[in-house]
C-alpha cells in the first residue's frame, strides 16, 4: 500500500495566518482571577451585630465544572480579606465558622461585553452548638467590556474577578439584616 502526498499551495497565506491568530486568541488559556481584584473593601456604615469580628472561614471550594480560572486558594484569600476589611473576620476565637462553595460559574460570553454569572453557597455554623445559622446561595452577574481590557483573555479574567467581588459584597450586605 502506498500513499501519495498531494502538494497544495496556499492561495492566500495572509488569510490563513489571520484566521489562525484569531482562533488562538478566542480559545487560548487565559490568566486566572487574582485574589486582590476580588476583595471587597470597607463598606460604609457596616454594622453586623453578632457577626462583627466573629466569623472564621472554615472551608471553601470551587465545584464548578468548567475551567473557571478562579482557584480555590484565590477564592479563599479574597473572601477572607473581604471579611477582614469589613470587620467580620476573627480567626482566633470566633463564635461562627463560614463554609463557602462556588456551585455555579458560567463561562464568559464571547461578546464584546463578557458576562459571567456566579452562584456561591454560604453556610454559617454556630461553633458551640454546630447549628446552621445561615444557609444562603447568592447569585450575581458581572461584565467586562473592551473598554476594560482590549484582549479577550484579559476581559475574561476581569469578568471573573468582578462577579466574585460582587458576590462577596452581596453576601456581606446580606449579613447586615
Amino acid at each position: 500500500m502506498s500513499f501519495a502526498l498531494k502538494k497544495t499551495t496556499l492561495k492566500n497565506p495572509a488569510k490563513l495566518l489571520s484566521a489562525t491568530i484569531l482562533t488562538l486568541m478566542l480559545t487560548s488559556c487565559y490568566a486566572g482571577a487574582r485574589s486582590e481584584n476580588m476583595v471587597v473593601g470597607t463598606m460604609p456604615s457596616a454594622d453586623f451585630g453578632k457577626y462583627t469580628h466573629n466569623i472564621a472561614v472554615a472551608h471553601t471550594a470551587n465545584d464548578t465544572r468548567w475551567d473557571s480560572r478562579i482557584s480555590e486558594k484565590d477564592f479563599r484569600a479574597a473572601l477572607t480579606n473581604s471579611l477582614y476589611y469589613n470587620n467580620l473576620l476573627n480567626d482566633q476565637s470566633p463564635e461562627y465558622q463560614l463554609d463557602a462553595n462556588v456551585v455555579k460559574l458560567t463561562p464568559p460570553s464571547m461578546d464584546f461585553d463578557m458576562y459571567v454569572t456566579a452562584d456561591v453557597q454560604y453556610v454559617i455554623h454556630d461553633i458551640q452548638s454546630g447549628k446552621i445559622i445561615v444557609d444562603k446561595t447568592i447569585e450575581t452577574r458581572a461584565a467586562a467590556s473592551e473598554h476594560d481590557e482590549a484582549l479577550i483573555t484579559d476581559r475574561k479574567r476581569v469578568a471573573n474577578e468582578r462577579v466574585m467581588a460582587q458576590n462577596f459584597q452581596d453576601f456581606i450586605n446580606y449579613l447586615r439584616r
